[in-house]
């Protein structure tokens, strides 16, 4: 069993409230549309309007992965940590911004945990493979494990992306929306420190010495279509700390209904 104490250094309370449930619980085609981007942009910058404002589909995903210790030179400067790898995805769907629903995946190989979860304003619902139905939460007190939200996830990104810096895009379509494609080299570690799911004083954010991978934009809007983005750093005790993030969108103002499910035992 991976020890909770080193599941809490990696992540940010809400994702350690996910890993924490993981271990311890048994328990329609869309386009670009036909709207103007509806806020003025700074050039070369992505926007994040169409995030808070309209419905749409999504997933994310996370990878973290801790290497064995070193068997060569350089000696280690610090204590050593059981290897580990762990994998957190949500897939879901957003109602005009505001009222989210997803499917939660946790696993680390050999433990693993799916639920569902909803929000709707200051309420929050879960519900495990465990008989009990759903249950409601004040989330103005307390989260619940429902991360990555996509507005989140792009308001973390956007500061760091200047399209101008790289180079010619190419152009693709994806999931029906037309995007530009950039390949980027470097981008740093700022997402993590402003990601209410990782954080300034997560592993993510203190040991990853960068990130590259690729970026879609979509023409329309110009928000982040998808991206893939990876990056490794290393522990003081010498093992190699890697972290990949992988982020969609799709079915750009879609027909979805996100709704308050019924609290308690199906049929009670």
């Amino acid at each position: 069993m991976i020890p909770l104490t080193m599941i809490r250094s990696k992540l940010t309370p809400l994702i350690a409230l996910t890993a924490l449930l993981l271990l311890t619980m048994a328990a329609c085609g869309g386009g670009d549309g036909d709207d103007a981007p509806r806020a003025s942009l700074a050039a070369g910058a992505i926007g994040c309007e169409q995030m808070r404002e309209d419905s749409y589909q999504y997933s994310f995903q996370v990878d973290l992965d801790t290497g064995p210790l070193p068997t060569s030179s350089p000696l280690p400067t610090g204590p050593g940590r059981p290897p580990f790898h762990f994998t957190s995805s949500v897939r879901g769907v957003v109602q005009d911004g505001v009222k989210l629903q997803g499917t939660v995946t946790n696993t680390d190989g050999t433990n693993n945990t799916v639920y569902e979860a909803i929000q709707i304003g200051d309420t929050g619902y879960l519900k495990f493979d465990n008989g009990q139905g759903w249950k409601e939460s004040d989330t103005s007190v307390r989260p619940i494990a429902f991360p990555y939200w996509p507005m989140s996830v792009c308001e973390s990104l956007a500061p760091d992306i200047d399209t101008g810096s790289l180079g010619t895009p190419e152009i693709e379509e994806l999931n029906g929306i037309n995007t530009e494609r950039y390949e980027v080299p470097s981008l740093g570690i700022d997402f993590f420190k402003r990601s209410p799911d990782f954080g300034s004083g997560s592993d993510a954010a203190s040991y990853i010495t960068g990130l590259s991978g690729t970026l879609w934009v979509a023409e329309t809007g110009r928000y982040p279509a998808k991206f893939d983005f990876s990056g490794q750093g290393n522990y003081t005790s010498g093992q190699v700390f890697t972290v990949q993030i992988q982020f969609e969108v799709w079915d750009l103002r879609s027909e979805v209904k996100v709704s308050a499910p019924t609290l308690g035992i199906p049929g009670n």
